[in-house]
């Protein structure tokens, strides 16, 4: 007996052997989701290059750049807010209805006198609902977007009717985007805490990321095949769409499209290269601020991927952003 409760303590870490983990960002996101996107905020934040790009908007406290949470509740979503997940359904993405999952020190109870406060101060009726045992805040106008409040889990905001989908699912341990390989390793491989890309566990990002994968529908794609230009019709059918950047000393831009055929790709990466070389000998672009990121473009197709990437120095960038401001400067000027 005394063997077989020390097997069971020592396998089980002194806890219930059936006690599940909380769900992690991506338990939220459905299987068919048709956007995805991450943004490791912490790392970003400790970015020297983006905090000399943040660093005007703070000194003149921009309201509107920081949102009223900031102002009207003393929640600093940027500092307090660890990772940022980004979710669209297909059938959204036409009413561009979408869900964010917010992980890092968020106090629930805080959050929620905020909502409260907002609303006794803007005369709206707040209601207080339980979903999924997530306690739900939500304006008593019909249609408006809610506030879930996950015990021991993350802060859920966006459409009801999205965000009530997306509880349901983690609560059910049911089909979530984590069981799609594809999506969940490119999310990882274009930023969002690299290492850590299944949304649980501790970040171990080494830089800061953020990457966001699109599969367009069948009806989006057609429509992109009217709309497009003939030189980018091939893009409408692409089944896939990322794009990532990855920001330390340098950055690190990467776009990728996947087809269901290699001849699209093999020809898309042709007529690129062919582009961008001819962009690059221009003598007009030459005195333009992008000439810098077109040299730095690298294309490479692998079998139903086209890839599209370019890494740029903190001085480098630092460099085209003041040109790019003397740029318009002269164009507003003429």
């Amino acid at each position: 007996m005394l063997p077989l409760l020390a097997t069971t303590l020592v396998g089980c870490g002194l806890a219930a052997c059936d006690e599940n983990p909380p769900p992690g960002a991506l338990d939220f996101v459905p299987l068919d989701a048709a956007v995805v996107g991450q943004a490791d905020l912490a790392s970003l934040g400790r970015s020297r290059f983006l905090g000399r790009i943040l660093e005007p908007l703070e000194a003149e406290q921009d309201i509107d750049a920081l949102g009223p949470w900031q102002v009207h509740c003393g929640v600093d979503l940027v500092r307090n807010v660890d990772r940022v997940t980004l979710t669209m359904t297909a059938s959204g993405m036409s009413r561009s209805e979408f869900a964010l999952v917010l992980e890092g020190r968020l106090d629930p109870d805080r959050v929620l006198g905020c909502a409260r406060r907002r609303a006794d101060r803007e005369g709206r009726r707040l209601v207080v609902e339980s979903w999924s045992g997530a306690k739900v805040v939500r304006s008593g106008e019909r249609g408006s977007g809610v506030i879930a409040l996950v015990p021991t889990g993350p802060v859920l905001v966006g459409y009801g009717r999205l965000v009530r989908k997306m509880l349901r699912l983690a609560e059910s341990n049911g089909p979530s985007i984590r069981g799609d390989r594809a999506v969940v390793d490119l999310l990882t491989t274009l930023g969002a805490r690299r290492g850590a890309g299944d949304g649980k566990g501790p970040a171990q990002a080494r830089r800061g990321g953020a990457g966001i994968v699109v599969r367009p529908p069948p009806d989006l794609r057609a429509e992109a095949r009217e709309r497009l230009v003939p030189a980018l019709r091939p893009l409408a059918d692409a089944e896939l769409v990322a794009a990532g950047i990855s920001l330390g000393s340098d950055l690190a831009l990467t776009a990728m499209a996947r087809f269901s055929e290699q001849a699209t790709v093999r020809r898309l990466a042709r007529d690129a290269r062919r582009q961008t070389d001819a962009m690059a000998d221009d003598p007009v672009i030459a005195l333009t601020p992008f000439a810098r990121p077109i040299e730095a473009l690298e294309i490479d197709s692998t079998g139903r991927d086209i890839v599209l990437g370019a890494t740029l120095t903190e001085r480098e960038l630092e460099q085209i952003v003041s040109e790019i401001g003397e740029w318009l400067e002269e164009v507003r000027g003429r």
